[in-house]
């Protein structure tokens, strides 16, 4: 299981969130998001992580900004340990989650 931890633009872990096994996860300014990012920067609905049979799926929710990985701004990309997304100004760091 995937666990995701958003961190500031200089790499500090804010928060960690268990993916668990929840269908759409919504990432975004807005208060009914699954994980709410503060920064104007960040759309309403920004991206999602959405499951599917082929694994984790980031998708961008055709946001204002964006959404980047390894600096190339992507419509959707399968998740793996390690990888990193940029949202905002905030990181998206994905871990085999911990036990």
């Amino acid at each position: 299981m995937l666990e995701l931890h958003v961190c500031n633009a200089d790499g500090a872990m804010l928060k960690a969130y268990a993916l668990g096994e929840k269908e759409e996860v919504l990432i975004g300014r807005d208060q009914g998001c699954d994980i709410q990012i503060l920064s104007r920067a960040v759309s309403r609905e920004h991206c999602a992580i959405e499951r599917t049979e082929a694994g984790l799926l980031l998708k961008d929710l055709d946001s204002s900004s964006g959404t980047y990985v390894d600096g190339e701004k992507i419509d959707s990309i399968s998740l793996s340990t390690g990888m990193e997304a940029r949202v905002g100004p905030a990181i998206l760091r994905f871990y085999e989650a911990s036990l």
